[in-house]
């Protein structure tokens, strides 16, 4: 089962490292997605543009765990962040909490706007 899941993750986020990247223009902002579960999904967004790097948080975090390393990235990245389903600031009325569920999150956040990540980030203990 764990197994199962942790392929449909790396399938989702192995997706977004496919997506063409785009050059997109500095910003730094606290925005809102939909789930698939129709949850809000908050995340940020900062740096100087280039293909954006998405970093994701792992089980009981939520965003700020990569503060510290977020500004040498924005230097040259777009770098997002992303509280899952559940933490952080986003919404808590999850319907599914798997790993699928939160790799949906992901693609949501993705998804918005003109957003096409190069790469995404999980923190492991």
């Amino acid at each position: 089962m764990v197994k199962r899941a942790c392929l449909a993750l790396g399938s989702i986020l192995l997706l977004c490292l496919l997506i063409a990247t785009a050059v997109r223009p500095a910003v730094s902002a606290k925005r809102p997605a939909v789930s698939a579960d129709d949850v809000e999904i908050v995340f940020s967004a900062e740096g100087k543009g280039g293909p954006a790097l998405v970093f994701v948080h792992g089980w009981s975090c939520d965003r700020s765990y990569w503060k510290n390393r977020l500004p040498e990235f924005a230097k040259s990245f777009t770098v997002v962040t992303v509280d899952l389903g559940g933490h952080g600031e986003s919404g808590c009325g999850c319907k599914d909490w798997t790993v699928e569920a939160f790799g949906k999150d992901v693609a949501a956040v993705a998804g918005i706007e003109t957003l096409r990540p190069r790469s995404s980030g999980n923190s492991r203990p």
